[in-house]
């Protein structure tokens, strides 16, 4: 069995996907918000999903649960607290721009900047910013965002690209390629593509250009299971997340669905992460906050 944990609120990610696929998963695959794990854990594989958006305290409890586990030998994704987030992702990463908070020296800043929250993936806050006396109003406005130098990587017509992979586990391959006339790329064109960029799209999906640098981007950042978003400057990856509850798809320009090749991918490369476990019974933990205590987990699926 394999069993995502993740926030109560971003469960409906995971369970959207497994209602796609439930005849291929063949029941094997089930979610539990960290909300309601309960004091007692299956045998099974856990992929500690949403890292990114855990608090403090829930991040305290995720990883006891891991040290636990671990002692058991169970298989075990993504460390709820040694797993890099945006900010700290961005410090060990060699992109061509900057990433602050708010209380950081930016004496050295690049102009323009925009903000965006530090632990979700909606994109950003704020146009770009060009001055540091817009700077200093807008982060009055979000005091906790991060400050993030734009880098321009569009080409000659205009179009900006964004390319995502895959980790689940022990596999490693891309996902979609998207293109927009907006430097924030979020959703694809939403007008007839030409028909270049859906070669340009298939070309990335099947020869995996980048999986080398990739490869290198999930294990500085220690995350074993999520999807890594970034763009292409001269012949440079600049990382922009992981997200480690993503959406599970090959989606490609509007208008041409999936690419069923990585459909397939995906549900392979999660069945494989149910791995046999010595270990036969169940782990039992006490000492835990009073709403894990005593009940079973509560699954959402």
């Amino acid at each position: 069995m394999i069993i995502f944990l993740a926030t109560r609120r971003n469960c409906k990610t995971l369970t959207r996907w497994l209602d796609l696929h439930e005849a291929e998963l063949g029941g094997r695959v089930r979610v539990l918000p960290y909300q309601d794990m309960g004091s007692r854990f299956p045998v099974a594989t856990y992929v500690f999903a949403d890292v990114e958006r855990l608090r403090a305290g829930q991040r305290r409890l995720a990883n006891r649960v891991w040290d636990r586990l671990s002692e058991s030998a169970f298989h075990l994704l993504n460390h709820p607290t040694r797993s890099l987030r945006r900010y700290h992702l961005q410090k060990v990463l060699c992109n061509d721009f900057e990433v602050y908070r708010a209380d950081d020296e930016m004496s050295d800043v690049r102009f323009p900047v925009f903000l965006r929250n530090e632990n979700d993936h909606r994109g950003n806050l704020t146009p770009l910013i060009q001055t540091r006396a817009e700077l200093d109003e807008a982060i009055e406005s979000h005091p906790e965002a991060l400050i993030v130098e734009f880098i321009d990587t569009s080409d000659e017509n205009g179009i900006y690209r964004k390319y995502s992979y895959y980790r689940i586990g022990d596999r490693l391959f891309p996902g979609h390629l998207d293109f927009s006339t907006s430097w924030l790329v979020k959703g694809g064109l939403h007008e007839p593509a030409d028909p270049r960029l859906l070669s340009e799209h298939r070309a990335f999906v099947f020869e995996s250009p980048h999986e080398k640098q990739v490869a290198e981007a999930f294990h500085r950042a220690r995350i074993d299971y999520g999807r890594i978003d970034y763009a292409v400057s001269e012949g440079r990856l600049q990382v922009f997340e992981i997200n480690t509850n993503p959406t599970l798809s090959g989606t490609v320009l509007p208008g041409w669905g999936e690419l069923p090749e990585v459909t397939r991918t995906i549900v392979a490369a999660v069945l494989e992460l149910d791995r046999p476990v010595q270990h036969i019974e169940e782990v039992r933990m006490t000492r835990l906050p009073p709403y894990c205590w005593p009940w079973k987990p509560r699954f959402v699926r």
